[in-house]
Parts: structure tokens; C-alpha cells; sequence
């Protein structure tokens, strides 16, 4: 979901839809693939988490952003800010990418870790839930707990509590 002047926007398996005036559209401008993530920009843009990289839309005009290297071929199923301008782009199974301007870097192992969320908590630490949990130190992902033989489990979602605290699940 991404809250814009225009109306909500609603990233599914069919595409982008806007509810507005009380009805869904089609956005005819974004390809009809998987959505899987969506951050609304502080200019107004919002940038789109694609089964096939990452999009951004801006005055009803859909581009696919360039020069993000191998990203453009990675399942981005979460779109966060870091907090310092940039944004984080979690991959299903291509890791961790920090996208500045139209460039990605990617900021964990070359193979990639499987993300499947990502969580700032109270203080404005950026959490990730994979194959184990980590969180991000500037621009290295730190385990919080390595993963071992005995511990090797995988987080899906990440919550604050009431307190704001962080829960995985």
C-alpha cells in the first residue's frame, strides 16, 4: 500500500490498481506483473517492487529504474528508507540492495540472503528477518545470532510490540 494525493495505491499479483472515489483502476502505465512492494518518495513518486527489479512511478508515467545493475533481475519484495536518503530494496532470494538516485549497491554476501521483510524499530535500527536474523550497521549486515547447526531458522515477519520493541515471527 502506498497513500498518494491521488488515491491509495494496492501493488497485487495483477498489477497496480488505485482506490479512489470509492473504485478500483488498473494503472495502465505499470506492467501488468507481480507487485510486490511499494515506498511512496518525498517528492511524490513512488518506487515499485517488481518480480523483475524495481519501477518508479511519477505524474502517471511508469520507467524501470536504470543502472541498477543486477537488481534488475531480482524478486524485490520490500522497499524501505535507510533512514540516511537512500532506500533498501530486500530480494526473495538476491539479498539486500541500497538504491541512491537511479544506482543500486548491493550490502550483504555476493550469493545473497533470502529477505523476507524489513522492520525499523524505536530507535531507527533497520532489521532484517531471513535466514536468521540481522540488522543493519551502516553499510554491513550484522547476525544477530550467527546461524548454526542448532540455530537455523528462518524469519518471516518482523512486528513492534505495543512498546516498540521488535518481535519476530
Amino acid at each position: 500500500l502506498a497513500d498518494t494525493p491521488e488515491g491509495l495505491l494496492l501493488g497485487t499479483f495483477g498489477g497496480l490498481y488505485r482506490w479512489a472515489g470509492g473504485r478500483f483502476s488498473q494503472l495502465a502505465a505499470v506492467p501488468t506483473q507481480r507487485i510486490r512492494g511499494l515506498l511512496r518518495m518525498d517528492d511524490g513518486s513512488v518506487l515499485v517492487g517488481l518480480d523483475r527489479g524495481v519501477g518508479r512511478l511519477r505524474d502517471g508515467r511508469f520507467e524501470t529504474l536504470p543502472g541498477i545493475g543486477a537488481l534488475a533481475q531480482a524478486q524485490v519484495v520490500k522497499l524501505r528508507p535507510d533512514g540516511h536518503g537512500a532506500v533498501l530494496a530486500a530480494a526473495a532470494v538476491d539479498g539486500v540492495w541500497r538504491i541512491e538516485g537511479d544506482s543500486a549497491q548491493r550490502l550483504d554476501e555476493p550469493d545473497g540472503l533470502p529477505i523476507r521483510d524489513v522492520h525499523r524499530d524505536a530507535e531507527g535500527r533497520l532489521w532484517l528477518a531471513s535466514i536468521g536474523l540481522y540488522w543493519l550497521d551502516g553499510r554491513r549486515l550484522r547476525p544477530v545470532q550467527p546461524v548454526t547447526q542448532a540455530f537455523n531458522t528462518q524469519f518471516h515477519a518482523l512486528r513492534a510490540a505495543a512498546t516498540g520493541r521488535l518481535r519476530p515471527r
